[in-house]
C-alpha cells in the first residue's frame, strides 16, 4: 500500500489544480468544493499513513485537535472565498506570509525568541508582500485587490498563525503525536 501513496498524492494535487483553474473562470460555489477537497485529502492521506505505519490514530487530545481543525477550516474557507475580491497571485503571496503573524504571536504569547536573521527574513518577506500588493493595485493582473479581499486573507493568515502555534504546543506536550495525527483531525 505504501508505494501507492505517492501516486495518490500526485493525483490529488492534479485534481486540486484543475479545481483551482475552474475557480479562476467561474467562482460560484467552487471555493467550498476546493476547501472540502483540501480538508478531505489532508485527513484521508494522514489516516492512510498512520494505518500503514501502525500508529494509533485515536489516542489524541480531541479538544485541542478540534480547535486546530476549526482554525484550518476557517483559513481554507476564507482563503478560497477571498478570490472573489483579490487575484490568485495576491492570495498566494499573502498566504505565504503567515510567517509574520506566527512570529509576532509566538513572541507575544509564547515568549519565543527569534534570531536577527529570522527577523530580517520576516522584514524582507513583508517588504516583498507590500511591493507585490502595490504592483497588483495598478491592475496588472487584470483585477485590482479590494480591501475586503485583503481583510479576508488577513483573517485566513491569522487562523494559520494560531493553528501553527497551537499545533507546536500540542506536539511538544504529547510526545507520541506526529504531524500526521494533527492533519488527520
Amino acid at each position: 500500500m505504501t508505494p501507492l501513496m505517492p501516486i495518490l498524492l500526485i493525483a490529488s494535487g492534479c485534481y486540486h489544480a484543475v479545481l483551482q483553474e475552474r475557480l479562476m473562470k467561474d467562482p460560484k460555489g467552487v471555493p467550498l468544493i476546493i476547501t472540502s477537497f483540501e480538508f478531505g485529502c489532508c485527513s484521508g492521506m494522514s489516516l492512510l499513513y498512520l494505518l500503514c505505519t501502525r500508529s494509533d490514530p485515536t489516542n489524541v487530545p480531541v479538544g485541542s485537535l478540534l480547535c486546530i481543525s476549526l482554525l484550518v477550516l476557517g483559513s481554507l474557507v476564507s482563503g478560497n472565498v477571498a478570490l472573489a475580491w483579490v487575484s490568485y497571485p495576491v492570495k498566494v503571496v499573502v498566504k505565504s506570509c503567515k510567517l509574520l503573524p506566527t512570529m509576532a504571536l509566538g513572541g507575544l504569547l509564547l515568549r519565543k525568541r527569534y534570531s536577527r536573521y529570522d527577523q530580517l527574513a520576516a522584514v524582507l518577506l513583508c517588504a516583498g508582500l507590500v511591493g507585490f500588493t502595490l504592483a497588483d493595485a495598478a491592475g496588472k493582473s487584470g483585477r485590482a485587490s479590494s480591501p475586503l479581499g485583503v481583510g479576508v486573507l488577513l483573517f485566513a493568515v491569522s487562523c494559520d498563525a494560531v493553528q501553527v502555534l497551537l499545533s507546536e504546543r500540542m506536539l511538544k506536550g504529547w510526545a507520541h503525536l506526529t504531524p500526521m495525527h494533527v492533519m488527520l483531525y
